[in-house]
This record gives C-alpha cells, structure tokens and sequence, in this order.
C-alpha cells in the first residue's frame, strides 16, 4: 500500500520578520490526533529556534529538527535532503513546516521538495510568506532578489508585526498586497505571528515549473554567497564558553554559548544590546537582529532585540545560555569585543 504523503508547509520571510514567533503560534493550535514534525533552519551555528520551540510543554508531541549552520534553499546540501528524508521515514508525520532561513528562496524550495526523492512523500501545501509592512512598501527592498522571491512564492502573504506599523503603511501593504498578479490565495495582516491554521491546508498554486526557474543570475549569486555558510555545528554540554562565527562575504553570524553556571543580569544585557543596535566599534553596520536566551537570577528568559526594540520573554529551563547577532559581514565586526561585552553582564560566580 501506497504510503500517505505528508502534507508540507514552508513558512518564509525575510530575517528578523518573526518566524519563529509565528511557528511558535501555529504549532499551539496542532490537532490533538495529528502528528507534526518541524525544521528549522538558521543560518548561524548556535541553533536559539530549536530550544525556543522545544521550551513549550504543550508542544511536547511534535518532533523539532534543526539544521543550522546554512541555508537549505540549497537543496543539493546533502544535511538538507538527509534531514527531510530521515523525518519522513522515521517520524512519518501528517504534516511537515519547514522554516528556512531568511536569505532562502522560497520559489526554489518549494519546487525542489515537489520533485525526486521527495515528490512519493510530501504533498506540498501553501507557503506562508511573512513580510514586515514598513519595509514591504519601500521600493529598494521589494526589489531585493531574495525578498522578491519570496514574495512570488507566498500563496498566503501575510504581514506581521503590524502593532509597529503605521495604520497607512498597513493599508499600503494591502493595496499593493493585492495587486500582485497572479493574485495570492490569501493576503492577511496579523501581530506577534498569530496565524489562522486554516491556512496551511490551502493549496500550493506557486511552485515555479521547470519551463519557468528562478532566474539563473539570482539562483547563481545566491548559491555563491552561501559557498561557504555551511560549517559544522558546535559541540555543545562542554563546561566553557564557546564562539561560532558564520560568514558568507554578505551576512555574518556569531553565536555563543555560555555554560548553566552563568547567569546574567537583564539591565546589563540591555545596556549591550542598546550598544549593538545602531552601528558603533564593535558592528559597524549595527545589528540586523539579535536573538538569545540568557539565565537570569529568575529563570531563563528569551530576549529578541533589533531597531524596534527589546522584548523578553520567560520560557523554561534550559542546558545552557546562547546568543545569536546577525549583522553585515563587511566592515568585518568585533567579534572579540563584543565576547567581553556579553561576559561583563554575567554575574560573578561564586567560588
């Protein structure tokens, strides 16, 4: 007997646009009778989505994957097609969501995983693109390759974080949303990622066909800049710190990990992110975003920070503290200063 595909979501969007927020919500409202499997994809090394994910008890029942360390939009990337293959055979889900990176193309992705080996095991479904309504109505970033992409390969185009946003730019984004041909499955406007489950189970209509690929120029300068992204994962339970730095000549990543032992103080904390937000000695070109989860005095708490901000968030305990900074690769950032940054907000240890 033929074996049942599993339904196949990809939930895309350009970094820092809340993805992972968004996955965090939808897999609260998994059917009790389903089973579900979720990948992860980051580009830096220290994995922070996973544990995000992995930190509700509620969603105890479904089955995280994480391959960080590239972008698996780049599908000949043997960790990409082992890690989909092995969750299907062995987890055997009803459904799969895959979250890639934010510098993947989505358009790509999506026909890759309709094809061989895949194509007797998945049933790709709607690709949930979310974008950020401030900078989807600016012309210079619609117009970026990859944003562009995966725009085209949305069947439901949604803007989050419109509690940042401008009731004009919210408007904006729909008229333009909507004007988009051909046109999107469903066009939408939602705050921290709250989803409608209903969309998954809507079909995929935009999978670009064989005759009509990206576009060999897009595809090959992507590839290029993602030459060398796809570095070894950092061994992790070790009783120091350690530093993974990412770099692919257009995004660089450093991600630490830092031992239960330590904990931190969140004034401190702030006071370094507030330094890495804007451009400044130790980021050049400031931070794109910054993601962490840090033990504090009360517990382990999840912090995300960029230009809009600083938000924190109480999640459960963890094996260790980490910290994620994505920022441009050139000028070529102060890894090392930034290391002694995050060390004086620990707390002294006693001895």
């Amino acid at each position: 007997m033929k074996t049942k595909r599993a339904k196949t979501n990809i939930i895309s969007g350009f970094l820092g646009v809340g993805k992972t927020t968004a996955l965090r919500a939808i897999a609260q409202q998994k059917p009790r009778n389903e089973k579900w499997a979720i990948l992860v994809n980051e580009f830096g090394l220290v994995g922070i989505d996973g544990a995000t994910l992995r930190s509700n008890p509620d969603n105890s029942d479904i089955e995280y994957s994480e391959l960080p360390g590239g972008c698996i939009c780049c599908t000949s990337h043997k960790p990409f097609r082992d890690s989909v293959l092995q969750i299907l055979n062995e987890v055997k889900p009803e459904r799969l969501i895959i979250e890639p990176t934010g510098l993947a193309e989505a358009q790509r992705l999506s026909y890759d995983l309709s094809q061989d080996p895949f194509s007797d095991l998945i049933e790709m479904q709607a690709v949930i693109t979310l974008v950020d309504p401030r900078r989807f109505i600016l012309d210079g970033v619609r117009k970026h390759p990859i944003y562009e992409d995966q725009i085209a390969a949305a069947d439901v185009l949604v803007a989050n974080r419109c509690d940042l946003a401008q009731e004009d730019e919210v408007k904006a984004f729909i008229e333009s949303a909507k004007a988009i041909q051909p046109p999107k499955s469903m066009v939408a406007t939602t705050r921290m990622g709250a989803l409608d489950p209903l969309w998954l189970s809507l079909p995929n209509q935009n999978v670009m066909s064989a005759a009509h690929p990206v576009a060999p120029a897009i595809t090959e300068r992507h590839h290029d800049a993602h030459a060398h992204a796809h570095a070894p994962a950092p061994r992790e339970g070790e009783d120091q710190m350690s530093r993974w730095v990412n770099d692919n000549g257009l995004i660089a990543t450093c991600g630490w990990i830092f031992p239960y032992r330590e904990t931190f103080t969140r004034k401190d904390l702030e006071a370094v992110f507030n330094l890495l937000i804007d451009p400044g000695p130790m980021l050049p070109k400031g931070a794109m975003r910054i993601k962490g989860i840090f033990r504090l005095g009360s517990g382990f708490e999840l912090a995300n920070a960029d230009s809009d901000g600083i938000h924190w968030e109480a999640i459960g305990d963890q094996k260790d503290s980490r910290v994620e900074i994505i920022t441009d690769a050139k000028p070529e950032p102060n890894w090392r200063a930034l290391e002694v940054s995050f060390m004086s907000a620990t707390r002294p240890i006693p001895r």
